[in-house]
């Protein structure tokens, strides 16, 4: 596990805010010098703790329903569940497929144009596995208010009390 310290945690912080803001900006806000700010992103890079992603608004492409899927599996062998997974994760309308824990075993978000093509997508899904779910409910996202952002210096700052 990587250590981060208080100027790397600021640098995330940073280009959590702004993730074009320039080397020369990063090095004032810091206080480190340009090369190394440059080093400690290349070495955030390489130990996979940054990803060189941008992030796309699926409402303002037209999916203007983001739905939440918690799946609950039953009676289930190792290949379906793997079949299941590989579909899931090959599947254009779903845009995040997590295993989690507690009372449900999936958790899927779809996006669609309309009630219809979520109907159109869920009953690929569940005529695709019939026998697989043994609960499945969804829910309407209706509005973000936090989504992947993490507060690196309180969480560093956490660790040391």
């Amino acid at each position: 596990m990587p250590i981060l310290d208080e100027k790397t945690g600021k640098i995330l912080n940073i280009l959590q805010k702004n993730c074009r803001a320039s080397l020369t900006a990063i090095a004032q806000e810091t206080g480190l010098t340009v090369d190394v700010v440059k080093k400690r992103l290349e070495r955030l890079l390489e130990e996979k703790i940054i990803l060189p992603k941008i992030h796309i608004r699926p409402r303002t492409l037209g999916f203007t329903h983001v739905i939440d899927v918690k799946i609950k599996i039953k009676n289930y062998d190792q290949e379906t569940v793997d079949q299941f997974i590989d579909y899931c994760k090959g599947h254009p309308r779903i845009t995040e497929f997590f295993a989690i824990s507690g009372n449900w075993d999936y958790t899927i978000v779809i996006i669609a144009k309309s009630h219809e093509d979520l109907g159109k997508t869920t009953r690929a899904i569940k005529t695709t596995f019939p026998n697989l779910f043994s609960e499945w409910a969804e829910s309407l996202t209706t509005k973000g208010y936090k989504f992947e952002d993490y507060d690196i210096e309180k969480l560093i700052n956490e660790e040391q009390e």
